[in-house]
């Protein structure tokens, strides 16, 4: 988008069928700098349609930019084709082992690493004995690393940084996975838009502990898919892994209706949503 407005200005970009995305955090920024502001909105201006991932984005772009408002679709993200399909891989029975706790997400103070392994460094010892917590993803923030790694270090249990992955091994460490938890937060600029790898993880059967914040409601049910808990209540965030470690039928129950959720979001219904008719977008649902 940014690189359009140059192009805007001077008159030599006049598409004649332009549709603009939205995911979140870029709302806050264009929104911030004046001139990227006035920009955005000749876009708006130009645009056909103007697609968001969730109601959170349409919110907080209607509140910056309400000239999109008769232009504005809902269009909610969806798993890339085949992703998932070896959900049943690598789980091995839970009992005699340490139950993995997963994340994956870049290193950054907005995905809330720190505060998944804090809230597991608060759990009872004999919750501590049983649970290991692995990280997918690399840096943006150096520093943020460092003390996510000196945060480990004090852990009595695994915490294994795994870093960047091929999609083939991610979808093998997903599958050895228990929990999923990725407990965002708002960061400046940086929210959570919504969260593909929400979905990813219910594909793959398993039960989310993340964060109430932006679209993140729109991408977890809460205690059907997962339990959301409110950002910076480091007890009750502790508390839900506890629940999920100390309940099997639980953790079971929130992973089974995983998959199914994460089926309901096809890039299909997506793109009825934002070029074909509200009656097209019921009907690739099935309703």
């Amino acid at each position: 988008m940014l690189a359009m407005m140059p192009l805007l200005a001077f008159r030599t970009f006049r598409p004649r069928n332009l549709t603009l995305t939205f995911h979140g955090s870029e709302i806050l920024r264009l929104h911030a700098n004046p001139l990227a502001r006035v920009m955005t909105r000749r876009l708006i201006a130009h645009a056909e349609r103007v697609s968001v991932l969730t109601g959170y984005t349409e919110k907080i772009l209607l509140e910056r930019f309400p000239e999109a408002a008769t232009k504005v679709f809902r269009t909610p993200g969806a798993l890339r084709a085949g992703f998932g399909s070896r959900a049943a891989e690598g789980r091995a029975p839970s009992e005699g082992r340490r139950l993995v706790v997963l994340t994956v997400g870049r290193l950054h103070p907005r995905k809330g690493q720190l505060d998944t392994l804090e809230a597991l460094r608060a759990l009872p010892s004999e919750l501590r004995a049983r649970v290991e917590y692995r990280l997918v993803g690399t840096a943006s923030r150096p520093g943020y690393e460092r003390r996510l790694r000196e945060a480990a270090a004090q852990a009595d249990f695994p915490v294994v940084f795994l870093g960047d992955v091929s999609d083939g091994n991610l979808e093998s460490i997903y599958a050895a996975a228990d929990i999923f938890a990725l407990t965002s937060i708002d960061h400046g600029h940086s929210v959570e838009g919504f969260g593909l790898v929400y979905l990813e993880a219910s594909a793959h059967g398993l039960p989310v502990v993340a964060h109430r914040v932006g679209g993140v409601p729109e991408a977890v049910e809460d205690e059907v898919t997962g339990l959301l808990v409110a950002p910076h209540r480091r007890a009750e965030l502790t508390g839900a892994f506890a629940r999920l470690l100390e309940d099997k039928a639980l953790r079971e129950r929130l992973g089974a209706a995983g998959p199914e959720w994460a089926r309901r979001h096809t890039w299909e219904h997506s793109a009825r949503l934002l070029f074909g008719t509200t009656e097209e977008a019921a009907l690739s649902l099935g309703e």
